[in-house]
């Protein structure tokens, strides 16, 4: 988002502007702008998140006549979109890029968002490099929604599986035949079941929380085609769709997609209860004594002492966000539905001690699920609650040495290092009971 404050003494309180914007709010920028007749404006604040695009944003002038303010303010909407879509090394990339490309119009900064892939590979050496892509001053701009008869149902960021910095921007369902599955899978010499992606925008709220996130772009597209056909733009059978993908929690996009097909018939039928499943998922730690922040690993009898130590802080940083343990991280409806409970504690193994993750799980999962529930603990324990267990120093007072205090270290390095284990062996695929 772009939010700007302008003033030209006309107005008292000044102007505040925010984009992106409908064509109707554009109307009345317009509108506004007008009434301040002759003044010329300039922008006293400027919020975008970016810092050096926030300072540029104040140093551009505001043009004067009617139709330079007009394409100004169509600049400023499309720049809000793309920025909206840009990951945080793209944004970090444009911060960078900024002062050293010295851009003089708003046009020069919408060149440099259009050329962020190109950049983003320039800016270690802080190459000075002519751009991709270059719109000249009231050249008109690649449309964002160009051949849709309305706007994308997802915004998606897609990439090769085995190469996931070589990534490129598509709306879905694709108008535009450079943005296809298929000429990106050619385009990288892979298949296209193993071009990835990550939902950055969707149209329809809350829909991405309830579609299997973990499948491919080829079949995002194909279901993003069904919803289209089947709802089209009546909003009202939205909560109908919502629920048809919660109840039945469809393991794949094709799933998802022959449910959308027999909308009418599944909207009137559901899964049936599933069985319960006990799976545990475990990350390795290591417990070590600080005496003067000089750490020394503690032996398996010292570990064993503060297990009951270690529990107590486990419990204590879950339960109080949801007693059912980490299941607060999956924000995505069909995991929600699927896995009831992810409780930690520690456990003393053979090999030292262990963060244990007891799951219980409805039915089965699909080896993309259990990758999914994978990459949501791992990201959690780099960030959220992994961090406060590791960033805590736990005072026991069974430690008699002055300023003596325990910390805790993850040693898995990866999301694969996650080691799942079943209550009864290897689960068994269930049957496809998916209407369609």
């Amino acid at each position: 988002m772009i939010k700007l404050y302008l003033t030209n003494g006309a107005y008292a309180s000044g102007l505040q502007f925010a984009f992106p914007t409908t064509p109707g709010g554009i109307g009345e920028l317009t509108a506004k702008l007008d009434a301040c007749g002759e003044e010329a404006l300039r922008t006293v604040e400027a919020e975008t998140n970016i810092p050096s695009l926030d300072q540029i944003l104040k140093e551009i002038p505001w043009p004067t006549t009617t139709k330079e303010q007009i394409d100004f303010i169509d600049d400023l909407d499309y720049l809000s979109m793309r920025l909206e879509w840009l990951t945080d090394r793209e944004k970090h990339a444009l911060h960078r890029a900024i002062p050293v490309y010295a851009p003089e119009t708003l046009r020069d900064v919408v060149n440099l968002s259009l050329n962020l892939p190109r950049i983003v590979e320039q800016m270690e050496g802080l190459v000075m490099d002519t751009l991709t892509y270059r719109f000249e001053e009231g050249q008109r701009l690649p449309s964002l929604l160009e051949g849709l008869d309305r706007p994308p149902l997802f915004c998606v960021r897609m990439w090769p599986r085995n190469s996931p910095s070589a990534y490129y921007y598509a709306q879905l369902p694709t108008a535009r035949e450079e943005d296809t599955v298929e000429s990106m899978a050619l385009r990288y010499d892979v298949e296209t079941h193993d071009i990835m992606f990550s939902i950055v925008y969707d149209n329809i709220v809350g829909l991405k929380e309830h579609i299997p996130v973990w499948d491919n772009a080829e079949h995002l597209n194909a279901f993003a085609q069904e919803v289209y056909a089947k709802i089209g733009d009546n909003k009202d059978r939205v909560p109908e769709l919502l629920q048809v993908l919660g109840n039945w929690a469809p393991a794949t996009l094709k799933q998802a997609t022959r449910l959308v097909k027999a909308l009418d018939i599944s909207a009137h039928s559901g899964r049936q209860e599933e069985s319960i499943t006990e799976l545990t998922m475990e990350l390795p730690l290591k417990l070590s004594s600080v005496i003067d922040d000089v750490e020394t690993p503690l032996s398996s009898s010292e570990t064993a002492e503060h297990l009951e130590l270690i529990a107590g802080v486990m419990e204590e940083t879950t339960d109080h966000i949801d007693p059912r343990g980490l299941r607060y991280l999956l924000t995505n409806v069909i995991m929600r539905r699927k896995v009831m409970s992810m409780k930690p504690e520690p456990l003393l193994t053979e090999d030292g001690i262990t963060c244990s993750i007891r799951c219980q799980v409805a039915g089965t999962l699909t080896d993309s699920q259990i990758a999914y529930l994978k990459d949501q603990v791992w990201d959690e324990m780099k960030r959220g609650w992994g961090c406060a267990l590791t960033d805590t120093r736990f005072h026991d007072s069974r430690l008699h040495e002055k300023g003596r205090s325990i910390v805790v270290d993850f040693l898995v390095k990866d999301s694969e290092d996650i080691k799942i284990t079943y209550a009864t062996g290897e689960q068994e695929s269930a049957p496809d009971m998916i209407p369609g």
